[in-house]
């Protein structure tokens, strides 16, 4: 008698993290990130990627996109570059503000 069992297939690793499988709800969290820095060059804030996981999925929970989303800063070790577009995104605010006459 012989059984077919499916292969797992190896996901890689980088910086204590592992890659989520395609085809995941988990994995489109990555997808969606990995789409956005492609495009524009720069690393997704987790609003911007929250926004779009919740359109696309019927039901998701918020916690498991931020969770999936830190995961992928940490796998692709862009920390410094996180801080550095939350810190241009708050400059703008600011600016927008004294311009507004808020400040």
């Amino acid at each position: 008698m012989h059984i077919n069992i499916p292969k797992r297939t190896v996901r890689p690793i980088r910086n204590g993290f592992v890659r989520p499988e395609a085809g995941t709800l988990t994995g489109l969290v990555w997808d969606l990130a990995d789409e956005h820095y492609e495009n524009s060059g720069k690393v997704p804030t987790v609003r911007q990627i929250v926004q779009q996981y919740m359109s696309r999925v019927q039901g998701a929970k918020e916690t498991t996109c931020r969770t999936q989303y830190w995961r992928w800063i940490q796998y692709h070790d862009f920390n410094v570059a996180l801080k550095r577009v939350m810190s241009d995104e708050r400059m703008r605010k600011r600016a927008s503000r004294r311009l507004q006459g808020g400040e």
